[in-house]
């Protein structure tokens, strides 16, 4: 039998960059975003963002491309999005996304990343203003 675990740090932005995430209703986003990402045999580790954006830090099975992945989760979560009354200006996701796979040494450095630097940018950062401000962690299925 094989066995291979791959982990991912992807970043999904909204269209244009519009704050499209509401505050108030992300952790619904976010949710979401597990059942489908346990839906596809997949595992979530983190998940955070700000209005404009969001990281996810993943494993995924190895029959799945993380290209095919972001795809199918940009396809859900948009029609998703735009049917949810709590995400009016969501218009869709940019083209583009980020998407990282760190080698061993580097995996907690990387999945740490979505905690401690979206941390300093609310808190330690006095240059980001208003936006910097707004951004959550959602921590749904840890086991550290």
């Amino acid at each position: 039998m094989s066995y291979t675990q791959t982990f991912y740090h992807i970043v999904l932005r909204t269209h244009r960059s519009i704050p499209a995430i509401v505050e108030e209703h992300e952790r619904e986003l976010y949710s979401y975003m597990l059942g489908f990402i346990n839906n596809i045999g997949g595992r979530l580790y983190r998940i955070g963002g700000m209005p404009d954006h969001v990281h996810l830090f993943v494993s995924l099975p190895a029959t799945l491309a993380m290209s095919k992945f972001v795809q199918e989760i940009k396809v859900a979560t948009s029609k998703w999005l735009k049917a949810n009354p709590h995400f009016p200006l969501f218009d869709g996701w940019s083209k583009e996304y980020a998407g990282f796979s760190p080698d061993f040494d580097s995996l907690k450095k990387e999945f740490l990343y979505i905690l401690n630097n979206l941390i300093f940018k609310k808190f330690a950062s006095p240059f980001l203003g208003d936006a910097g401000q707004k951004f959550s962690i959602f921590v749904p299925c840890m086991s550290d």
